[in-house]
């Protein structure tokens, strides 16, 4: 299959994934709903544009940017320290502070400008690549806001959901899905996730973070 053809299926696969972990997520009160829906509607206002840029690029274009793109993540996970750890010693600098007392997020301006840019940059490279975001989403969060990683896990996989179906739709109005293949491959996507949040609290993290780096 081509990138333009497997990147809706993938884009399938992960908004149910993604989803139904954003669900259990939602029900512990993990979730900052306010921040999942301001940063996947902007990826959902970019996501069509990636999804136009497919037409103008040739296949094997499109395959090494996504290889290249797969080989920075690894990079990447590969040299980051460990999730429990802050990006920042100082987290009072950080633009996205959480008011102890309420419970509440400031929306200063800069904080605005960065969920923003990220919530673009995820809906574009959807779009473009077929992928979540996640490698964009979880470490800006984490340089950006002084949430616990429970949270940032739970808020990226919201807004991965919302933008991957975005990004999903969009393919369906300009291609034809392989329907034989994506649904199969979504079902099976969807209980092995399901199957994932049956382990503990730790195991549970870890198998999350994997489908978050796609």
């Amino acid at each position: 299959m081509e990138v333009t053809q497997a990147a809706p299926i993938g884009l399938f696969a992960l908004m149910f994934a993604a989803g139904s972990s954003a669900l259990l997520g939602l029900k512990n009160g993990h979730v900052r709903y306010k921040v999942a829906v301001f940063m996947a509607a902007c990826g959902v206002l970019v996501a069509p544009i990636g999804v136009w840029l497919t037409r103008f690029l040739p296949t094997n274009l499109l395959s090494i940017l996504f290889s290249s793109l797969l080989l920075y993540v690894a990079w990447n996970t590969w040299r980051e320290p460990a999730l429990t750890q802050s990006y920042s010693d100082n987290a009072n600098a950080l633009p996205c502070q959480i008011n102890p007392a309420t419970s509440k997020l400031f929306w200063t301006a800069p904080c605005t400008a960065g969920l923003g840019l990220t919530g673009s940059v995820a809906g574009l490279l959807s779009g473009f690549l077929g992928v979540g975001g996640g490698f964009v989403i979880v470490p800006a969060l984490r340089k950006l806001s002084n949430f616990d990683m429970e949270t940032i896990i739970a808020t990226s996989l919201a807004i991965i959901a919302l933008v991957s179906a975005s990004g999903f739709l969009s393919y369906v109005a300009h291609s034809n899905i392989n329907w034989q293949i994506a649904l199969p491959f979504g079902v099976s996507t969807l209980i092995s996730m399901l199957i994932c949040q049956l382990f503990t609290k730790k195991y549970q993290l870890r198998s999350i973070v994997v489908v978050l780096q796609l």
